[in-house]
């Protein structure tokens, strides 16, 4: 940059007034090392120079006098609208009350150059040894005046050095005594193998290294559920759980087992990672592995209730062609627990089992209603109940349920097949922004940040959320077929 320059943000205007003795004059504008077009006035009036751009401007005037000789005049500036630039590698930074926060940023201006050493921040004014999210605020102003302005977020957390210490300690700790046993377990299959030969009866073998583990897993699980029908709150959930064809207890003490054992998995890997085991972090793994098992069992019930749904019309048609071939009631659900395979065979076992332990046929075809809650069992279990409580012709009522089921499944299979297409674009709809979210964070991870850091961020994701299932209710609603 020449000396004598002016630099400024504002536009330059020049106002030139000749003096008298000046018979005419031009001037010519240099932007950048480039020179524009010249301008003469032939007279000594004023002129008004005008300059608005970014760049490095040099204006030449050249004065013709009355003798005709020339004088010149020379003016120099440089107009820098342009802000400088902050190169700030990280936006938010993770450190514990032991560390030292270094900032890492450079600035960079179009005519200054480097600016790095003349970045001003409020690093001084924090106090980084207390936990919390500091805002650590940036900016640097070039010699034009224009302020370059940014924020960085820094989390500060307290630090667990000493107990991921002593957390490898209990890893491995715990990963010795689990080689140990595994050797000795190797080692008492090698002695089998090699006295087996000189056993009486060589097909005695050691359980295997898993049936072992299970059955101590099994002891476990009967040994300590019945603690939990002590509580009233398992005693009810346990109820719900019976659907699943388990014990209610037995189930949630296995749901419990499985939290604990997510939990572990939990420190487990923050401690490869030399990760901060947050109690927020064992909670959330123990209500995830808590679910598991729902999940689980909710697919498996529901895959469950549609192979009953399926075959519930044989059980009716073995039902009546048994009713017509002269069988009792009893007879009949034994017939349909022996000749058909699969869930439904089950069920009717386990009514044929519930009547041989001296339950009224009412009562057990209730409880086969309750555990599958379809509408063609209540159908069925009303019909059952009313024929063997006032009596008539229960060839004739089976032979309109058979008829009911058979017409209620052929419309059930039509209507799936014309409502395919609606229900692949109701999932497409709904499954959409999720997939779209997650894409966004592949490529940026930082995107979604804001939204979890900045309080009307937060805001924000949860009127979104708000929306989200609204219009999951909405699209269910519009594409259900009723």
């Amino acid at each position: 940059m020449e000396d004598g320059f002016n630099i400024t943000r504002e536009d330059v205007i020049i106002n030139y007034i000749p003096s008298s003795n000046v018979s005419e004059y031009s001037y010519v504008i240099n932007k950048d090392n480039v020179n524009g077009n010249t301008k003469t006035i032939k007279s000594n009036n004023k002129t008004r120079i005008v300059l608005t751009e970014n760049g490095t401007y040099k204006v030449t005037i050249t004065n013709t006098l009355n003798d005709e000789s020339k004088s010149f005049k020379t003016y120099k500036y440089v107009i820098d609208k342009e802000a400088p630039k902050l190169n700030i590698k990280e936006k938010t930074y993770v450190i514990t009350t032991k560390d030292k926060f270094v900032l890492n940023a450079t600035a960079f201006d179009n005519y200054d150059g480097d600016l790095t050493s003349k970045i001003v921040t409020n690093i001084d004014d924090l106090d980084f040894k207390t936990t919390g999210v500091k805002k650590v605020s940036l900016s640097v102003t070039d010699s034009a005046g224009n302020v370059a302005q940014d924020m960085v977020f820094v989390t500060v957390k307290k630090d667990y050095t000493n107990i991921l210490y002593l957390g490898w300690f209990i890893l491995i700790v715990a990963l010795v005594l689990l080689f140990n046993f595994l050797y000795k377990y190797i080692k008492s299959i090698k002695y089998e193998k090699r006295f087996s030969k000189y056993a009486i009866d060589n097909r005695i073998r050691a359980n295997s290294l898993f049936d072992s583990i299970y059955d101590k897993y099994i002891d476990f699980i009967n040994k300590y559920s019945i603690y939990l029908e002590d509580f009233t709150l398992f005693k009810k959930a346990a109820k719900y759980y019976e659907k699943y064809n388990e014990g209610g207890i037995k189930l949630i003490m296995r749901k419990i087992i499985l939290g604990l054992l997510f939990i572990i998995l939990f420190i487990i890997i923050n401690l490869l990672r030399s990760k901060i085991i947050g109690i927020r972090g064992m909670i959330i793994s123990f209500i995830l592995g808590y679910l598991v098992l729902s999940v689980i069992y909710s697919f498996k019930y529901l895959k469950y209730r549609k192979q009953v749904k399926g075959d519930l019309l044989k059980a009716v048609t073995l039902l009546n062609n048994a009713f017509k071939s002269g069988k009792s009631i009893e007879q009949a659900i034994e017939v349909v627990s022996t000749e058909l395979e699969g869930p439904i065979a089950l069920e009717f076992g386990r009514i044929k089992q519930e009547l041989s332990y001296g339950l009224d046929l009412d009562i057990a075809f209730k409880r086969f209603r309750d555990r599958i809650k379809l509408e063609e069992a209540v159908y069925l279990s009303a019909s059952i109940s009313v024929v063997n409580k006032t009596g008539g012709n229960i060839i004739k009522v089976f032979n309109s349920i058979e008829k009911t089921l058979y017409s209620k499944k052929k419309l059930n299979e039509e209507l799936n097949a014309l409502t395919s297409s609606s229900k692949f674009v109701m999932y497409t709809l709904i499954f959409v922004p999720p997939l779209f979210i997650v894409f966004i964070s592949f490529i940026n991870k930082g995107y979604f940040i804001p939204l979890l850091t900045h309080p009307l961020g937060i805001v924000l994701m949860l009127i979104e959320l708000v929306i989200y299932v609204v219009y999951i209710i909405v699209v269910i609603k519009v594409m259900k077929i009723r």
